[in-house]
């Protein structure tokens, strides 16, 4: 299907212009176009599918605003009259028959980071990948963000955002053309910025595995969405690519030819550098970020230096405390087998392993593949909890103990009662949450609070 592009619109259009947002989010993720656009004296209607208690947290940050809201779901006769329509990244195009009727009435549309990167006339360092580029986003803001880096890189503030942090369109307005944005940009989202003037100065792309094939379609499409971040670059800008996978290289420099960028290959081979965050894959992400860094114009033993105090992200394999000698990291985020696999592999030491969550069938079945040599201790909980432990026992042959336990709070006090100084206990669920919890943050922040409670 051939969709068709983004519109760019004016703070000056979108005065008295009916628009109608697609997708509030219980997290908020349509919060914040949706208050820029009342702000700017648009006629907003926010609508989703979900219910008024669901969306309860998001609609309280727009409590004030002259909003107007259709819950519950969407109605083809709010599009009646609508002169722009904002989607959410979640919202598939090719199976929603709300979008569809929009475009069946010749309606434009655009999406909140399509009215930032309109407007931001700064640098911007866009990232995207299929694994890796929230740490890589994040080591890279906090290469840029540490004191003296924009002496050196010649900008003023270093800001993160897109699909990392919070909005980067409340910002404008306090952003200016000295400062620098890092980016995290997901396929959905580069998939509708056609249409749109996106020049990144800096880009980078981790690496490209077959995911979302669902919403995509197949492979193909995937990666061509991924590639939209380059293909409005021009001679100065920079791609920096993490991986030699020869048809992503092959296609990143044929269009780099086009346009003139150049291309700067930040594979890791062995080179070390001092992290404070576990794995080789934390090693190839900081190879990544130093190298976006120097691109950006921060000398590379600066950027060395300053990855160097990364402490990860929350849920990321995030180290929570040493209690008597026994390391507990939370990786609430990991929510597939290939995800518990790169934990085990970064994890050096005798480790406890709590993993479950949401049946996600046969896809868990991957867990079996992971490494359990230094794996003392499986405790399984959760939905997935029961059938994790026949795969895992089998896996194993019995090298390890697997036992079973309700919750994520009874599997943290059953890891500390079997773990001995020198032991590393991992939460790395390698399963969603919604069995349980709302969402992984959830999960993780109550892995953390048990944990909290043992110093």
């Amino acid at each position: 299907m051939v969709f068709s592009q983004a519109v760019n619109v004016s703070d000056e259009w979108l005065r008295g212009r009916r628009v109608v947002v697609m997708g509030l989010g219980r997290f908020g993720g349509g919060v914040a176009v949706a208050r820029f656009l009342a702000k700017k004296g648009a006629n907003v209607l926010v609508t989703d599918r979900a219910e008024e208690a669901t969306l309860s947290d998001s609609l309280a940050s727009l409590a004030g605003l002259d909003i107007r809201y259709r819950l519950g779901g969407h109605s083809v006769a709010d599009l009646d009259g609508t002169e722009l329509l904002i989607i959410s990244p979640a919202v598939d195009r090719l199976s929603s028959e709300f979008y569809h009727a929009a475009m069946s009435k010749g309606i434009p549309w655009t999406t909140e980071v399509n009215l930032f990167l309109s407007r931001f006339a700064g640098r911007v360092v866009g990232v995207t990948g299929s694994i890796g580029k929230s740490t890589t986003c994040a080591m890279t803001h906090a290469i840029l963000a540490s004191d003296g880096a924009g002496d050196s890189g010649g900008f003023r503030t270093a800001y993160l955002g897109g699909n990392i942090g919070s909005s980067l369109l409340d910002k404008i307005g306090v952003l200016t053309a000295d400062d620098v944005v890092v980016m995290e940009l997901s396929s959905f989202q580069l998939d509708m910025v056609p249409g749109v003037a996106f020049r990144p100065a800096v880009a980078g792309i981790t690496n490209v595995r077959p995911h979302h094939l669902d919403r995509h379609g197949d492979l193909d499409s995937y990666v061509a969405a991924k590639l939209n971040l380059i293909r409005q670059q021009a001679a100065g800008d920079v791609v920096v690519l993490g991986s030699d996978d020869p048809s992503l290289v092959g296609n990143v420099e044929r269009i780099a030819r086009e346009t003139g960028a150049e291309v700067v290959s930040a594979v890791w081979r062995s080179e070390k550098y001092e992290l404070s965050v576990p794995g080789k894959h934390n090693q190839a992400n900081a190879h990544m970020a130093v190298a976006l860094a120097c691109a950006v114009g921060v000398e590379r033993e600066f950027a060395v230096r300053a990855v160097s105090g990364f402490s990860g992200l929350a849920h990321r394999l995030e180290l929570v405390a040493d209690v008597s000698g026994v390391s507990y990291y939370n990786d609430s985020k990991s929510t597939s087998a290939e995800a518990v696999v790169t934990a085990l592999e970064a994890l050096e030491r005798p480790t406890i392993l709590l993993c479950g969550g949401k049946d996600i069938g046969e896809e868990l079945n991957r867990i079996t593949e992971a490494p359990w040599d230094n794996v003392k201790v499986v405790i399984c909980f959760g939905e997935a909890g029961d059938r994790l432990c026949r795969l895992i026992e089998s896996a194993t042959g019995g090298t390890c103990r697997v036992m079973a336990m309700p919750c994520v709070k009874g599997a943290a006090v059953a890891a500390r009662e079997h773990a001995e100084r020198g032991d590393v206990v991992v939460l790395s669920p390698g399963c969603p949450s919604y069995d349980a919890f709302m969402n992984y943050e959830k999960r993780g922040e109550e892995f953390v609070s048990t944990v909290r409670s043992f110093c």
